[in-house]
């Protein structure tokens, strides 16, 4: 359902939480069209027209959440792979069952909606064949649209060359950026990455990889052995020109010029205290996906000394390939159970910090007068002195979903909760 003016709007509920700063009881969030210009108190807010008024009782209204890290082409394989499975097996299973043509393309629509009813407003979405950004320009969605690049052995010399005929054609508008994604340093060559982030830098486009999400990872760069190398072989593409790199991860990533590029990385699941620092004296951001590491068995996650040290950390869901839902707000639950950061940080990770991962922190991410007016109000099932601690410990609904001040998504509030995100 969709609804959108032109005339000041003026939204009151029980709490704002602006994502910066302290959450507001009887809070007002007011703007005209869709841009933002007053967020406070609803004693202090400015004049508005009876008409542009709306009352939402027992609601928190949020910053719209921002998805740094999801595949929504592989939305169609919910429940399809076995969990904690040894990553070079799942990545294995995964190449078989990518979708393609219409399938894929119902995949990508299914997901962006889901991502609606759940409350994101921004996503930062990977295609292996860069058709996804197709279905997405007719959604609501704001996105970053990221093209894949793998190429490594016998196939590198291709790999710039697809990349440049998937992107012929693509045009973005105001809701609609493209990226580059070289997928991960076991299946994407060295000077792959070095031409991907020319490529990015002259058109001034983000960067995103997946990178230190294993152990086998660590080991093929380190050694040039390991399950992936293994999985490689299987594949032919091992050469002569798949080099051994001596190096770990994040000391890859220094050497490609992702950590110089300010590149989004993905997962970035154990590193040592030599790759922690290289890391947290780069403008890199990471993008950390808590349900997907569950899915694979994976503890240890060094986030909460990432924002310590300063790292901008953002949240997604990755693939529905390796999670149940493509819910940020379960995202943020999973944070408050593991009990490291405050509720305040979990906020930021799933809002401000992916908007400043994606460059776009200057127009979303948190509601303050100027930026755009994408929100998302949950119910909050009774009165309550902390509005975050209640999301984050209660099934917390999405009760509607606001992009650019339209109304993109109302809950039908007489559906059983599995049933929300499904219409």
């Amino acid at each position: 359902m969709k609804k959108k003016t032109d005339q000041t709007w003026s939204m009151w509920a029980e709490w704002v939480v602006p994502g910066e700063g302290p959450p507001i009881r009887g809070g007002v969030l007011q703007g005209t069209a869709a841009v933002i210009e007053y967020v406070g108190p609803a004693g202090s807010a400015p004049p508005a027209p009876l008409s542009g008024r709306r009352r939402l009782a027992d609601t928190a209204i949020l910053p719209g959440l921002v998805n740094a890290h999801t595949h929504l082409e592989l939305t169609c394989l919910r429940g399809q792979l076995p969990r904690e499975r040894p990553m070079n097996q799942w990545v294995f299973a995964l190449l078989g069952r990518r979708p393609k043509g219409r399938k894929q393309d119902k995949s990508v629509a299914d997901g962006a909606q889901q991502c609606l009813a759940f409350g994101t407003t921004t996503v930062a979405d990977i295609s292996y064949n860069n058709r996804a950004w197709k279905v997405l320009k007719a959604s609501p969605l704001r996105k970053v649209c990221f093209a894949e690049v793998t190429g490594i052995g016998p196939e590198e010399r291709k790999a710039i060359p697809r990349l440049k005929a998937a992107l012929r054609g693509a045009r973005g508008d105001a809701r609609l950026r493209f990226g580059l994604s070289p997928h991960a340093p076991y299946s994407t060559a060295e000077d792959v990455y070095r031409k991907v982030i020319a490529l990015a830098r002259r058109k001034h486009w983000p960067v995103t990889t997946h990178l230190a999400e294993s152990e086998a990872e660590r080991q093929f760069l380190l050694r040039g052995s390991g399950k992936f190398f293994d999985l490689l072989a299987a594949l032919g593409l091992i050469d002569l020109s798949v080099a051994v790199h001596g190096c770990t991860p994040m000391a890859y990533a220094q050497r490609t010029g992702l950590l110089d590029e300010g590149a989004l990385l993905a997962h970035v699941n154990a590193l040592d205290d030599d790759e922690f620092r290289l890391l947290a004296a780069s403008p890199a951001s990471v993008a950390l996906c808590p349900r997907s590491n569950d899915f694979f068995g994976r503890s240890g996650h060094r986030y909460a000394e990432m924002l310590a040290a300063g790292v901008n950390v953002a949240l997604g869901t990755d693939s529905l390939a390796s999670n149940d839902s493509l819910d940020m707000l379960e995202e943020m639950r999973t944070l408050r159970l593991d009990g490291k950061v405050s509720n305040a940080d979990i906020l930021r990770m799933a809002t401000l910090n992916g908007a400043r991962a994606l460059r776009m922190d200057d127009k979303i991410g948190s509601l303050a007068p100027g930026k755009q007016a994408d929100w998302v109000a949950v119910r909050l099932g009774g009165p309550t002195p902390e509005p975050m601690e209640t999301i984050l410990t209660t099934p917390a609904r999405v009760l509607e979903t606001t992009i650019a001040g339209t109304t993109v998504y109302q809950a039908d509030e007489t559906a059983p909760d599995d049933q929300a995100a499904d219409r």
